[in-house]
Parts: C-alpha cells; structure tokens; sequence
C-alpha cells in the first residue's frame, strides 16, 4: 500500500535538503579555484607540477569520505541517547580519528620524496612543495565533516548555508591573492587556510548549540 504524500515531511525534506546545494557547490570552488587561477596566472606547465602534488596531499580526502559515511549511524544512535557516557563515546572516536589523521600527514610528509625520487617523472618533482599544504587543508576537511556530522544531526543546514557563501568569498579572495604573489604555492595556502576558516566557523557553532564532552570525555556519569 502506497502511503499518501505527508506535506511536512515534504516541507523538512527541502528544508534539510535545499541549503545543502550552495554547501556543495562551495566545495566544489574550493576544489577547483586553484587550478582556474594557476592557468590564469601561471601556465599550464606549473598546473601539471601543481596537480601532481594536489594529487600526492589529496590523499586524506578519501579517508575523510569513507569515515564521514561510517560516523553517521554510529553517532546518531549515541546523540539520541543525549547522556554524557553516549556523548563521551562519540567524541573518543572523533579524537581518535583526527590522531589517525595526523598519523597520515607524518606518513604523507616522510614518504613523499621517495615517492616522487621512485615513481614520478622528475620534471614533475617540483610538486613535492605543494604537497604536505594540501595535505594539510584536508586535514582540516576532515575535522570539518567531524562538525558537520553534528549540524546535520541538529538538523540545521542552514547554518552550512551562510557559511558556504563566506568560504567561497574567502577562497577566491585568497587565491586572487596570493597566488599572483607566491605563485602556485599561493593556491596551496589557499586550500589550507580557507578549510581551516571553515573549520573555525562550524566548530564555534557546535561549540554553542551542542556542546560535547571534548576533553571530559572519559568520565562517567
């Protein structure tokens, strides 16, 4: 039996949904500013170096996916229970995710010149400069998705709404520049620092609207 179509959840499905467009679209500018501002700027020769680089730092991104689909249910189940202990396990994992991550970066940073010395052509070995940035800026990616994973449960994606707008100005004021100024490595800093404003922006909020036991976190009560 089909069920009728419920109006209001029609009403919350676009109200969850609809701010989340500029939200993707946002990460998308943040993703590929970079190179339109290189080619503009530079040449496409330092957006191939570049690009290998990006390549070689972007790793973490993939590692940010996977977890911020796996947290979802997990987290969800323990926030209903809205108990310090539930709340407590949430954000062990969380912590334990973002050493994981700076694990990477360590590897990241000690394994890229031998990458580069035994697998990449050497007129591409100028992008071992851009890689431990990029590395970085998804770094912050991923304790971004850590925030988001909460407004998402609050159910609160207009707050991601204003501040996708905020970071898209911020990234092609940046790029705008810095990348003139100190050329590709300038789109590398960009990455980093618009990620972690974005970071700053969506961890404030939590902060004040669903406060977790961040450093408490092994105490029961």
């Amino acid at each position: 039996m089909v069920k009728k179509l419920n109006l209001d959840d029609v009403k919350d499905s676009i109200g969850f949904g609809l701010p989340l467009i500029p939200h993707t679209i946002g990460a998308m500018v943040i993703n590929m500013s970079d190179r339109l501002f290189i080619t503009h700027y530079l040449n496409k020769e330092i957006l191939g170096i570049y690009n290998i680089g990006y390549l070689a730092g972007s790793v973490l991104s993939l590692i940010n996916a996977g977890f911020a689909n796996a947290i979802v249910p997990f987290s969800y189940e323990l926030f209903n229970q809205n108990t310090t202990v539930a709340k407590g396990k949430v954000v062990k994992v969380y912590w334990m995710y973002i050493l994981i991550l700076i694990v990477f970066i360590l590897l990241i940073w000690l394994l890229t010149p031998f990458m580069f010395n035994h697998f990449i052509d050497k007129k591409f070995h100028g992008g071992t400069r851009f890689v431990v940035w990029i590395a970085l800026g998804y770094f912050f990616q991923g304790i971004y998705l850590l925030f988001a994973n909460i407004i998402f449960y609050l159910k609160k994606t207009k707050v991601l709404f204003y501040l996708s707008f905020f970071n898209i100005a911020i990234n092609l004021t940046l790029n705008y520049l810095l990348v003139p100024r100190f050329g590709a490595m300038g789109a590398a800093y960009t990455l980093c620092i618009s990620y972690f404003i974005f970071v700053v922006a969506v961890a404030f909020y939590c902060f004040r609207n669903f406060p977790l036991p961040w450093l408490t976190f092994n105490r029961k009560r």
